[in-house]
């Protein structure tokens, strides 16, 4: 059967009135590897700012998807084009899960930055991720020129994340079955050993990945950057966590100008888990709804305080954007 292209041509790009933007599917290659990219601009008065957001991992990059679409149409409708892209092994990514690793991820960001700064308007670009596509946005902007970065409650430390991944896909056996299989977290680790890979809540995760997932210290990773980053702790409790304190003192003792700020919520541990629930007689509720508002706000206004602009009543569009984009998402 052969193909429409001019149909498909055709729903490439959308506008939304309403919210102010348009979005646009590209296929780029990022990392050497052919993808689907959407890029998210405001329909009137663009800033010169373009935001590169980073993918996470295993079912983190899953979970946190509607909150991706949400933030990003909601920094497009306050002005800022944003650029969100499949990830390798994930989507419309031709290459497999078992192809990932650490550097390839950092080569992907890379890339999506440069695409950024090819679009018109985009005078300046930043990178952005939350948790594990906030590591991968810190080494990005560390290794590369890249002047700003956003990081909300990123990982600091690969093997503690690795742990729980790990821990995820036993919860995952028990649920399922009732009981897990073999010894827990030693046997995934033999299996991964022995035979070069484990699927952890479907995703497959090679020997070499996994290795270099444990090995990573942001702490240490990170040891050029000097431009300017934003640094957000997402906390159930009323102080940031350890890792993004330690990360924060870091980034200033390599001399970047760092803002770090605090999103309190009780909803906070369910950042990269599922965000949705149903309750019985409520349709579905979004646990992070608050959080992304928050989160949005904030780097709104730290952008326009970098480009030295006014920021009167952005958050107020941040806020609106994602409550009427959260549900679409």
């Amino acid at each position: 059967m052969p193909i429409d292209e001019a149909t498909l041509e055709r729903f490439r790009r959308y506008t939304d009135p309403a919210l102010g933007i348009s979005e646009e599917f590209l296929q780029p290659t990022l990392g050497s590897t052919s993808t689907v990219a959407v890029l998210s601009r405001p329909l009137h008065s663009a800033m010169p700012l373009g935001l590169v957001m980073c993918p996470s991992l295993g079912t983190e990059q899953t979970n946190l998807s509607q909150l991706q679409v949400a933030t990003a149409r909601a920094l497009s409708a306050a002005g800022f084009p944003v650029l969100r892209f499949h990830g390798r092994g994930y989507g419309d990514s031709r290459a497999s899960m078992s192809e990932f690793s650490v550097t390839s991820a950092v080569a992907e960001a890379a890339d999506a930055v440069r695409l950024m700064s090819d679009q018109d308007g985009v005078e300046r670009t930043g990178i952005m991720g939350t948790k594990f596509g906030g590591m991968v946005a810190a080494m990005a902007a560390d290794r590369t020129d890249i002047s700003m970065m956003v990081l909300w409650e990123p990982v600091t430390n690969g093997a503690q994340w690795m742990r729980d991944f790990v821990r995820s896909q036993l919860l995952h056996e028990i649920v399922q079955t009732g009981a897990q299989r073999g010894s827990g977290t030693q046997r995934i680790r033999d299996e991964i050993e022995e035979q070069g890979w484990a699927s952890i809540r479907g995703f497959v995760l090679s020997r070499e990945a996994y290795q270099e997932v444990m090995a990573v210290d942001l702490l240490t990773e990170i040891c050029s950057f000097s431009g300017a980053a934003l640094v957000v702790s997402v906390s159930a409790r009323g102080r940031a966590t350890p890792g993004v304190t330690k990360l924060t003192a870091r980034l200033r003792e390599l001399g970047a100008a760092c803002t770090e700020e605090l999103v309190q919520d009780n909803a906070a541990g369910q950042l990269g888990q599922r965000a949705a629930l149903v309750l019985p007689g409520v349709k579905m509720i979004d646990v992070l709804g608050n959080v992304a508002e928050q989160v949005t706000g904030i780097t709104i206004s730290w952008a326009l305080r970098e480009l030295s602009l006014p920021g009167g009543g952005t958050e107020d569009v941040a806020a609106g954007s994602v409550e009427r984009k959260a549900s679409r998402g």
